[in-house]
Parts: C-alpha cells; structure tokens; sequence
C-alpha cells in the first residue's frame, strides 16, 4: 500500500528531493552501494532482488522490475557507476537476470526485457530508444543475451534473444540485431551485418 509519504517522496522535486530519496530508498534493496542517485517518479517491483553499486544514477521515470512475485523471481545486478536515463525500464520475468558491468550508460527510453539471462559488460554506450530481448508470447525462452566490454550502440537498435555482441562492437542505429556481432565489429542494417572490423584497413 502507497503511503502518503511514498507519494511525497516518489514528486519531491529538486535537490530535497535528491536528499530524501538518497537517505530512504537503499534500504528497499537488495543491497545498494554508497552514493547513488535516485530521480523522481521511479517505480520498483521486487526491489529486494535488486542490487546497486556505488555511484549508481537512476534517473526519472525509471522503472525497475525484478520480477512481481515472490521467492525465486529475477534479480537485477547494476555494478558501480552505472547510469540509466529517464524512463528506461528493465524487466525481469521468471528467474531471469540482468546484469549490467561497471560504467555503462543508458540514454533516455531505452527498455531491457528478458527471461532469461542480459549480461552487458564494462564502459558501454547505449544511446537513446534501444530495445533488447522481449517477454511475453514472441519470446524467446531461454536465449540469452551478451553485450561485451565497450561497445558503442546506435539509436532505436533492437537486439533480439540469443545474441552475443562481442567486446568494442559498434552497432549503428535503428539495426535489427538477429545474429551476433563479432568483437570489434561494426555492424549495420536490419538485419544488421558486420561490415568491417575496427582497426582493419
């Protein structure tokens, strides 16, 4: 049940707001490291399966959903100085993970949906209006899917179930991503091709 203080918190504006929410929302989590930001109008499900690394930035309109259940539902895991921008959402259904490395960035509306397990690596650059994995009845059971260490990808891309994309991979925008991007690769299309390899020629 929403109490009238959760309201309170969940709108107050401005640096009090920043302030309030910095001293009560850790203790809804898993765990949750020092430091980290929380924006306004933020929804969480499953909060105490979700886990946060220091410096962490969960910007407004968030939403976090480690599974609605309870028991052995999904678990959410965002390593330190992770940043999310507003209104992206990341969805967990069944035992599902998500498992987001050290310094990676999420631009604003971007949605992570899995069943099964999303692992994307250190230091990657999401822009704005990505779309990885998909629940419900066109998923894909089971496939999971790998992003590696500093990759660079473009806007509107989707990425479906049982891709890898290897480490430094440049995908560019609005690519369909079906199959997967070798390391260094740069890839575009829908469906997206590699078409050269970073440091080649």
């Amino acid at each position: 049940m929403t109490t009238l203080f959760d309201r309170f918190l969940r709108w107050c504006p401005g640096a009090l707001g920043l302030w309030l929410r910095s001293k009560v929302y850790p203790y809804r989590f898993g765990s949750c490291g020092r430091g980290v930001l929380f924006g306004r109008f933020i929804d969480l499900y499953g909060a105490e399966r979700i886990h946060l690394g220091r410096k962490v930035v969960i910007s407004n309109g968030v939403v976090l959903s480690a599974g609605k259940g309870h028991g052995d539902e999904g678990t959410i895991y965002l390593d330190e100085e992770v940043f999310l921008g507003s209104e992206t959402v990341l969805s967990t259904a069944g035992k599902g993970a998500i498992l987001i490395g050290e310094g990676s960035n999420f631009s604003s509306y971007c949605t992570v949906e899995t069943d099964s397990i999303f692992r994307m690596g250190r230091d990657c650059l999401i822009a704005g209006y990505c779309r990885f994995g998909e629940i419900g009845e066109c998923s894909s059971p089971g496939k999971d899917i790998y992003v590696g260490d500093g990759c660079w990808l473009g806007v509107r891309l989707q990425v479906n179930p049982g891709v890898t994309i290897g480490d430094n991979a440049i995908v560019g925008a609005h690519a369909l991503v079906e199959k997967d991007v070798v390391p260094f690769g740069i890839a575009v299309g829908s469906p997206a091709v590699t078409k050269k390899i970073r440091g080649e020629g």
